[in-house]
């Protein structure tokens, strides 16, 4: 886990390597995307379109996908629903919810333009799992979609206070001391609720940490860290009550208080999302008929996902025994095979409107005449 690659003096910015991890795969799929587009005499300024369409689409739907997944603990107990929908800062991101409605939007945006739908599909396929492969290391940074508690050689451990641990706490498979845990009390004295510290507090530097409590005038991003840190001081759980816990002692104690060890299906997806960006692009330039890399991509990834969620620790079996995101592998693989279908026995070879783009060579092309992912 490595959620924050870099962060400023006093916390008030900082980049994270989830948010790093899909910048990367994103410029990369649409880069070799739009040099496909060029090999194959398209219109590359559409793709570039698409992208942006599929990047604003995705983004939303699977933050309303997450929120309404996750009603009950997001958008239920909040004042503003509207805005928890729209709060992109606290994270929660459904892949399947923003791929479907990214997909159409695309896909209605190439018909207006009076493109082949089906050609330039086959493109964006391979650019979404080539995309999806950065993005699921950068699930393994932030420690989320993580996988079931299991003994297996490829099994990691993830650190105090990532959503693991958390999880396991929940769930009674492992037990914290008092200091790791904050706890909300109401207005007449009575226990709220109990949870582990916040992760990001026992990453504070020690220095810093005893430099911040002395002096007043801290930011409040820091104030957010130091203040459950100092309370949990007070409150030891082991040798004598009244000896003051330091900030370095907390952090030493988190350390030793790491989740079980569990299957990082973060790197199981990213492997399988390159592996199968690496075969889409092999059909691509192989392929006879228009629209089969884009039924292969929806047939094979919903296998792929669905074996995945069998694993991942993080999702509930809330639809008929399955995930949310299991059914909506199904119904991926019913529409991909369908698909298939209708491309192999009703539909011509090649696309009707699929027509070359002529445009004037540049110097780009002459220096890199074929750069792209064959």
């Amino acid at each position: 886990m490595f959620p924050e690659i870099w962060s400023s003096p006093g916390g008030g910015f900082a980049i994270h390597g989830y948010g790093t991890a899909m910048m990367i795969g994103f410029l990369s799929g649409l880069y070799l995307a739009m040099r496909r587009c060029i090999l194959v005499r398209l219109d590359a300024d559409i793709m570039l379109h698409c992208a942006i369409i599929g990047l604003v689409v995705g983004a939303i739907g699977a933050r309303v996908f997450f929120v309404a997944h996750y009603w009950q603990v997001t958008g239920a107990v909040s004042d503003h629903p509207i805005r928890e929908i729209l709060d992109f800062r606290q994270g929660g991101l459904e892949f399947l919810g923003g791929l479907l409605p990214a997909m159409a939007c695309t896909a209605a945006y190439i018909r207006l333009r009076g493109a082949s739908v089906r050609l330039y599909m086959d493109i964006i396929a391979v650019m979404i799992v080539w995309s999806l492969g950065f993005g699921r290391l950068g699930c393994f940074l932030n420690g989320c979609c993580y996988g079931s508690p299991s003994a297996c050689v490829a099994a990691v451990t993830f650190p105090f206070g990532s959503p693991a641990s958390i999880e396991q706490w929940e769930s009674r498979q492992q037990t914290l001391p008092a200091e790791l845990i904050f706890d909300r009390y109401t207005e007449d004295g009575a226990l709220f609720s109990s949870t582990p510290i916040d992760r990001s507090v026992t990453w504070i530097d020690p220095t810093m940490a005893r430099r911040a409590m002395k002096n007043r005038s801290i930011p409040p991003t820091m104030q957010a860290k130091i203040i459950p840190l100092r309370s949990r001081c007070a409150y030891p759980s082991r040798g004598d009550p009244s000896v003051r816990s330091s900030p370095a002692e907390i952090q030493t104690l988190a350390r030793s208080y790491s989740a079980s060890r569990a299957h990082p299906t973060q790197l199981y997806s990213a492997v399988a999302a390159l592996l199968l960006a690496n075969l889409l692009a092999r059909v691509f330039h192989r392929r006879r008929r228009h629209g089969v890399v884009f039924g292969l991509l929806m047939a094979c990834y919903g296998v792929t996902r669905f074996a995945m969620e069998a694993i991942r620790a993080d999702n509930p079996a809330d639809v008929f025994g399955m995930t949310a995101s299991q059914a909506l592998s199904l119904l991926m693989m019913f529409v991909g095979v369908a698909w298939l279908v209708v491309v192999y026995r009703f539909l011509p070879e090649r696309a009707a409107a699929a027509t070359s783009h002529q445009r004037e060579p540049r110097v780009y092309d002459i220096v890199f005449p074929k750069v792209g992912l064959a």
